[in-house]
Formats: C-alpha cells, sequence, structure tokens
C-alpha cells in the first residue's frame, strides 16, 4: 500500500514538480537546538483522491491532532502523515475531523497519541519586525518517495505587516520568509515569542507583493460560527456541541461520502449526552451501521433504544430484518408477528425464514405461501421458494 501511495504521488510530482530556481527559494539555515525540537512535529501531508496534493502540517496536541490547510486535503479519499526522516517514525494514516474552505483550514487526527505537539504562542502579542522561522516540506522531490527520505525545510524572516479586520481582530499576517508549493499548512513559528502564532497559506492569488501570507491561529482557535458558511465537521474538540449540531454536521461528512468518517463522529459524541437527548443521534447510527453493513452494531443500537424505538411500521419492519440478519429469530418473530394484519411481503418471507432457521416447518410453510401471495419482487419470491424447498426436503425426518 506504501508502495503504491509513493509510485502515484511521484507520477504527479514528476509532472508538477518546481524548477531548480524555486528550490533555491528555499534557504538553507542551520537547525540550533529549537528548531531540531520542532522536527517532529511537522508533517508532510499526502491527500490522495481524483489527484493527489501535496502539503504541510504540524501537531498541535499529544493525543494526534494536526492542522493544515483545508485544500491540501480538498477531495482526498485518504490522508497520510509522513515524518521528517530523521524522526524515524512509519507514515500514518489521517482522519478529517473537520475543515473550512472559506478560511482554508482542517483539522486532522492521528491514530493513538504520544505526540510531540509544537509550542502555540499568544498571537496578539505578535509585532512587526518579529523574527520568525517557516517549516515544511516545500519541496519534494521523486527521489525522496524512491528512498523514502523526507527533510523538513527551513526559513527565515520577519513579521512584515500585521493585517486586522474591522474589529481589530488580527486578519492576516505578512512575512519576507521564502515559501513556496508545498509550504501550505505548515507553522509560522515566532522566534521572539517562542511558538506558532499562524499557518503558512500561500496563494497566488492572494499574494501582496514580495510577502507571503499566514492564517493568524486565532482564526483556528475561534468558535464554530467563525469558521465561515462553508464549515463542515465538527468544531474543535472541547467545545461544547448539542445534538443537533452532532447531527447536522455529521449528515454534511456522509453527504460528502465519508460513511466511515460520520460513523465516527456519532460513535464519539453520544456517550456524551443523555439517553433522551441522543435519540435521533441514535437511530442514524443505526441506519448508517446497516447502510455500512454493521448489521450486528445497527441492532444493537436499535435494541438499546427500548421504549425510544419508533413504531411506524416501516422501521418495525427494518427492524425485524436486522433481528433476522443477525441470526436472533425469535426476536426476529417477537418484532413481526404483530403486523401480520399489515399483509406485507416483507413481513411474511421474514418470518417465514426465522420459522424456517428455528425447525418449526409448518409455520414456515405458511408465512412463505402468503408471501408469494402477495409479492411482486422477485428476491421475496426467491426466497419463499426457497423456504418451501426446504421444508419439503425437512418434513418427515
Amino acid at each position: 500500500m506504501r508502495q503504491n501511495i509513493f509510485l502515484a504521488a511521484t507520477l504527479i510530482l514528476f509532472i508538477l514538480s518546481p524548477s531548480a530556481s524555486a528550490k533555491a527559494l528555499q534557504s538553507a539555515y542551520g537547525l540550533d537546538d529549537t528548531v531540531r525540537d520542532l522536527v517532529a512535529s511537522v508533517l508532510l501531508i499526502v491527500g490522495i483522491g481524483d489527484e493527489i496534493n501535496l502539503g504541510s502540517g504540524f501537531i498541535i496536541s499529544a493525543d494526534g491532532r494536526i492542522v493544515t490547510n483545508q485544500h491540501v486535503i480538498n477531495g482526498a479519499r485518504e490522508i497520510y502523515a509522513v515524518w521528517d526522516s530523521t524522526v524515524k517514525h512509519p507514515f500514518e494514516e489521517c482522519k478529517v475531523l473537520r475543515e473550512d474552505k472559506a478560511l482554508d483550514v482542517a483539522l486532522l487526527q492521528l491514530p493513538g497519541d504520544g505526540y510531540q505537539p509544537m509550542p502555540i504562542a499568544p498571537v496578539d502579542r505578535a509585532e512587526i519586525a518579529d523574527e520568525i522561522i517557516c517549516l515544511g516540506f516545500p519541496i519534494v522531490d521523486s527521489n525522496d518517495f524512491q528512498n523514502d527520505t523526507f527533510n523538513v525545510a527551513v526559513t527565515r524572516g520577519i513579521i512584515s505587516s500585521i493585517q486586522r479586520d474591522k474589529a481589530g481582530d488580527i486578519a492576516e499576517i505578512w512575512t519576507d520568509a521564502a515559501i513556496t508549493y508545498g509550504n501550505s499548512g505548515g507553522p509560522l513559528y515566532d522566534l521572539d515569542l517562542d511558538g506558532v502564532i499562524g499557518i503558512n497559506n500561500l496563494f497566488a492569488d492572494k499574494a501582496k507583493g514580495n510577502y507571503n501570507l499566514a492564517i493568524p491561529f486565532t482564526r483556528f482557535e475561534s468558535t464554530s460560527t467563525d469558521w465561515g458558511k462553508e464549515t463542515t465537521l465538527l468544531p474543535i474538540p472541547g467545545k461544547a456541541l448539542t445534538p443537533e449540531q452532532v447531527l447536522d454536521e455529521a449528515i454534511k461528512l456522509h453527504d460528502a461520502g465519508r460513511l466511515e468518517e460520520s460513523i465516527g463522529i456519532l460513535e464519539e459524541n453520544i456517550p456524551t449526552f443523555a439517553d433522551t437527548g441522543a435519540i435521533n443521534l441514535r437511530l442514524k447510527l443505526g441506519e448508517w451501521y446497516k447502510e455500512a453493513e454493521r448489521y450486528a452494531d445497527a441492532f444493537a443500537v436499535y435494541e438499546g433504544l427500548g421504549d425510544n424505538r419508533p413504531e411506524d411500521d416501516e422501521f418495525v419492519i427494518g427492524y425485524g430484518v436486522l433481528a433476522y440478519q443477525v441470526e436472533n429469530y425469535d426476536r426476529a418473530l417477537e418484532i413481526l408477528l404483530p403486523l401480520i394484519p399489515l399483509n406485507n411481503d416483507n413481513v411474511y418471507v421474514i418470518l417465514a425464514l426465522s420459522y424456517f432457521e428455528l425447525k418449526q416447518y409448518t409455520e414456515a410453510a405458511v408465512y412463505a405461501n402468503l408471501a408469494l401471495g402477495v409479492t411482486k419482487s422477485d428476491k421475496v419470491k426467491s426466497s419463499a421458494k426457497k423456504v418451501l424447498e426446504g421444508v419439503k426436503g425437512n418434513v418427515g425426518k
């Protein structure tokens, strides 16, 4: 898998690699003790979708939260974090916790914990002419992928300007430190404050003369409403959420084709709410478990709802089907027998199948024939006929 990922990235890089003059932008500075300590917190981010995007990111918590630019992972079906070769850490697959296209920031999650986070400095104390460094992976050569060698590049400069919005909050940080493609999402580190103050964000249509731009870290730390109208996924962990907010954000994930991530969001948040506050979340989780063919998990969710289960016929029939799928045949009968007055082919065929598995062949035959009498579904007909054939083969044994 690793070889395939990097081989694909190699082909893209071969086509898109900047010229040697672009490489010259990355000034060589010796890594002092401060910078050496930061290397383990800076990552190459590889987003793999219809295209392959490369950028930088950095760890902000010991439990593996990563900040990067949203455009680095936009459209990615798989996202990987790769460390500097000197760190001797295998690459890891990440999941997306939250992203904002308008602000161009994303929060990712590494598996496990015990990571080295980047120190964060108070952005409001940053001043023009503060010494800064930019860390990241601005140039990744095809040979790097072949040899598994990746090294953080460091460039130095100063804060050239601090741009504020109408409310007086810092909106952009301009610097003269050299950055180029691949630096996107890497940390802007203030040497005077000994911490990260921004997220490097180089775009040609945003370039301000000879200056490069960074998103102030305060914009990332802000509340969910400050992330802009294109926000998707969950707010930063630790922010209080209502069940409705969790469900809305999980649905956005699901509608974007990220089924497992949408399931993960619900699994993570449901335990934080009282049972009565998470009914809709549990129902949706059961629905998505079924979509993922995790039938035992879906059945467990519905069983756990108790008296809060919906009473509409469609739900109850689906619930009974789940009981059959997880081979709880007695429970399937208990759920579906009250629905006999519906004269429903699905009810009849699941009853027939359940009775057959319980070796109650007379009842199995009765409901198989009832199913055949009302159904227009080829699938139901096939199942009912198999039951009758099975009954014929077992009667008298």
